[in-house]
């Protein structure tokens, strides 16, 4: 029975491991230099939730394209073509810079926690 308890008692401090804020800090650091390396392969579940992802969002695009190409004013295609691409390529281009800047500040941060750590 004493052996059952200290097994609970162990297995509840391990799921509250991540919890505490120490640990959470530490989490997602080791999170964001696993992310800055690249030296981790990403395993086929990952593979196949990224492409399920993009493939989700091309199905996105792909149904508003049509539907703003097939109710666009008449013209030429390129005019027809001009309200489809826009807003996504502003969509886009937002993410692209947002997401940019985060790398650069990740790395930012990272290196210079690397250059703290050395000795004087």
């Amino acid at each position: 029975m004493r052996k059952r308890q200290e097994e609970w008692e162990q297995d509840v401090r391990a799921r509250q491991q991540n919890l505490v804020f120490p640990d959470t800090i530490q989490n997602e650091g080791r999170f964001w230099r696993n992310l800055a390396s690249g030296k981790q392969k990403i395993t086929i579940v990952q593979v196949v939730g990224i492409a399920l992802f993009f493939l989700t969002v091309g199905v996105i695009f792909w149904s508003d394209a049509v539907e703003k190409f097939r109710y666009a004013a008449s013209g030429s295609t390129f005019d027809r073509l001009v309200p489809v691409f826009l807003n996504w390529g502003i969509i886009l281009v937002l993410f692209v810079v947002f997401f940019l800047l985060l790398r650069w500040r990740v790395r930012r941060a990272l290196l210079s926690g690397r250059r703290r750590d050395r000795p004087r």
